[in-house]
């Protein structure tokens, strides 16, 4: 088995103790194989993300890795150029393998973390919304919220509040915020905690068992200095609000456009 381009130990994760007591010692595979034909673990090549991000090239052979030749860039404002270039991998993992894997939007985002460790919560928190998770999205919301959060050693929590994360927008996907996610995506639960925890819409808009759940969980309702503040303002790359959105969407969303809740 070869090794990784950028450590030298086997693609392979760490051995699991409990595994190897349970006498399944069998490797899990972790093998990123790139167009040059370097083999990567997932994480090493990813620590390379800021370099690849710019240069588009392999950090160990130094091999151009896009499969067309537009040139260096990404798909938002914050590497730009082309919007057309792919880094297209094979990745074999514990869950399989992923032929034609575009890794490119991967590094972008970890390139720009690694340079704003303070938006990782932010970025998981739009992940969350675009899978519906409410429960983890709630987690996030204390993580941040707590007082040990102003301590974190590596900034990640540190540097947002509740509020900044309740309206990021990303700049790696057109501005979009957690409003604009939840309704692209289809999760109308999401899109009422959004509402509920970041808008300035009366408690009596909102559907009876939703903000019975809402008050259950002890969620609080936002204080608004401006209209400005309200989520359901907030415009993406594009000068598109959620409601914009949403009358796009159509289907189950056109019953919040009815009843004012993206006014």
């Amino acid at each position: 088995m070869s090794g990784c381009a950028s450590c030298k130990d086997l693609l392979v994760l760490s051995t699991d103790e409990d595994a190897m007591e349970d006498g399944n010692n069998a490797p899990v595979p972790d093998d990123l194989s790139l167009p040059c034909g370097c083999h990567f673990h997932w994480q090493c090549f990813l620590d390379s993300a800021s370099d690849v991000a710019i240069t588009l090239k392999c950090p160990s052979c130094g091999g151009y890795l896009p499969t067309n030749q537009a040139g260096p860039s990404t798909t938002n404002s914050v590497f730009p150029a082309s919007q057309d270039v792919a880094i297209v991998t094979r990745y074999e993992s514990e869950g399989g393998v992923q032929e034609d894997y575009n890794i490119l939007p991967d590094v972008t985002e970890e390139a720009y973390l690694l340079t704003h460790p303070e938006f990782r919560p932010a970025h998981a928190f739009h992940s969350m919304c675009a899978e519906g998770n409410a429960e983890e999205l709630l987690v996030i919301i204390a993580d941040v919220d707590s007082p040990a959060a102003d301590d974190d050693d590596d900034d990640e929590a540190g540097g947002l509040t509740v509020a900044q994360l309740l309206r990021y927008q990303d700049p790696l996907d057109d501005m979009k915020s957690p409003l604009h996610i939840a309704i692209e995506k289809n999760q109308a639960q999401v899109a009422l905690l959004l509402l509920y925890m970041a808008s300035g819409l009366p408690e009596d808009s909102f559907p009876g068992d939703a903000l019975e759940v809402a008050k259950g969980l002890g969620l609080r309702r936002p204080t608004l200095a401006s209209p400005e503040d309200d989520i359901r303002a907030l415009k993406d790359a594009n000068g598109r609000t959620a409601e914009e959105y949403a009358y796009q969407a159509g289907g189950p969303w056109i019953k919040f456009i009815e009843a004012g809740m993206f006014a």
